[in-house]
């Protein structure tokens, strides 16, 4: 099955025929929100935010680019303008030979519901000269559901499945028409996959004290007929981080730590199968995966390292463990035995092409400045200091603490960020140095905790000048 990430919300099939090139593409962009994924003619196509849609809060727009192996560059979706200023989208995208889909999660802040339903998916049909829009169902709400990638939606050559919005079907639709092929009685499906004649989902447990605990069942089409339903809690010790099901109706997946639905939490990996169902490990570490593929008896992976991610892959025997990549963003791709992956970057990603079986990638590292301007200026007392985060692997509510370049450094002062900026008062010994040399050379540091692992802290700094304003 071929794909690349998430779930419901808006969605945008593209429908994608030039034939397949070898070229290598190597494109640096703006920080990626989702993707890259191959078209089929060898060009990529990606997501990110759009920097006039992001708001204090949240990130609430995006864009889907698409880049020919010309090299010429397109936008070919975006995101519709939200309606609730506390909804947040996360994108993603779905590839399959002839059709890329385009879509996003649709989040309320500080909602428990994952992924949310009620609103039906938009799906915009693109032959690369217009787009004609139809639409998909939507799955109704799941307390508690996983926050997988894909989620909810799922793609097969020229096949979407999606929860129906009753809660209580599948749905199979045509990807560029959106015409409804197939529909398969589920009892509140909350993820989908599709591969060959097979499609996988997982429900949810019945009993309100079971968050994170799910059945996979495997239904297959040729039969009409269910030919696995398991409880997720028979194959290891809590819930799916990620998964994918392959055409042979073999599921390999990441699972967590007992009630833990996010993929920050430590987990390991398997696989379990209609002919074998028993589960079978693949490695014996801990790995914290957010996006699998199963390609024959092979998984692709990526799984969190610090403020970045290994892209790793190995056959379902264990054996053939390698690292592909170090410093790659959460998504990829794949096409054959070529492979597109984010490297992660300061400030921008780029998006690199290459054979699977090349030897290891591992970006050149600089350490990255706190993005501040470097020249500051104190009004009376204090310093106002404005976060530029867009698409940095952290929050920007962090703490902020300025000090001077001795050893031992002497602290000029100290102040909570709250949503991407901070006030700092400086201290007595601050304000002295100030008046007195009229410029305030300090080192700038900000410790800002990773949107991925509640965990782990993140520290950046940059030299800053501080002048004053005149004000007392």
């Amino acid at each position: 099955m071929l794909r690349c990430l998430a779930a419901s919300g808006l969605l945008m099939a593209l429908a994608l025929t030039a034939p397949v090139a070898s070229a290598q593409i190597a494109e640096t962009i703006r920080p990626l929100a989702a993707g890259p994924v191959f078209a089929n003619d060898g060009g990529l196509a990606w997501a990110t935010y759009d920097r006039d849609l992001v708001q204090t809060g949240g990130v609430f727009g995006f864009v889907v680019r698409y880049r020919a192996l010309n090299g010429d560059v397109r936008v070919i979706g975006t995101s519709r303008p939200v309606a609730n200023g506390d909804e947040e989208r996360t994108p993603y995208l779905l590839s399959a030979p002839d059709v890329i889909v385009a879509g996003s999660i649709t989040q309320t802040t500080g909602s428990a519901a994952f992924p949310p339903g009620g609103a039906p998916a938009e799906v915009l049909a693109w032959d690369g000269g217009g787009a004609s829009g139809v639409r998909f169902g939507a799955c109704a709400s799941a307390v508690g559901a996983p926050t997988l990638r894909p989620g909810v939606v799922d793609l097969d050559v020229d096949t979407v499945v999606d929860c129906d919005s009753d809660g209580q079907h599948i749905d199979l639709f045509d990807a560029r028409t959106g015409v409804r092929r197939d529909q398969i009685a589920a009892a509140h499906p909350v993820s989908v996959r599709i591969a060959g004649s097979y499609v996988a989902w997982l429900e949810p447990a019945a009993s309100a004290d079971a968050v994170g605990r799910y059945t996979l069942v495997i239904f297959d089409r040729a039969s009409r007929a269910e030919v696995l339903r398991t409880a997720t809690t028979t194959l290891g010790d809590g819930a799916f981080s990620a998964w994918d099901l392959g055409s042979d109706g073999t599921v390999a997946y990441a699972i967590g730590s007992a009630h833990t639905t996010g993929f920050a939490a430590p987990g390991r990996l398997g696989w379990t199968s209609v002919t074998d169902p028993r589960p079978h490990p693949i490695t014996a570490g801990t790995v914290r995966v957010p996006a699998l593929r199963l390609e024959g008896n092979t998984i692709t992976y990526t799984s969190l390292v610090g403020a970045t991610f290994d892209l790793r892959t190995a056959r379902l025997d264990g054996t053939a463990s390698r690292t592909i990549a170090h410093g790659a963003s959460r998504d990829f791709d794949l096409r054959g035995s070529r492979l597109a992956f984010g490297v992660v970057g300061c400030t921008r990603d780029s998006i690199r092409v290459q054979p699977i079986t090349a030897r290891t990638y591992a970006p050149t590292r600089h350490p990255c400045p706190l993005p501040v301007a470097q020249k500051l200026t104190a009004h009376g007392t204090s310093v106002k200091v404005a976060l530029d985060c867009r698409g940095l692997p952290f929050s920007c509510d962090g703490v902020l603490t300025l000090r001077d370049g001795g050893s031992p450094a002497t602290l000029f002062g100290r102040a909570e960020i709250r949503s991407g900026g901070a006030t700092i008062r400086l201290t007595t010994t601050a304000r002295r140095a100030l008046r007195r040399r009229g410029v305030l050379s300090a080192r700038l540091s900000a410790s800002l905790p990773s949107i991925y692992d509640e965990g782990t802290s993140l520290v950046r700094a940059r030299e800053v000048s501080i002048t004053s304003s005149g004000r007392r």
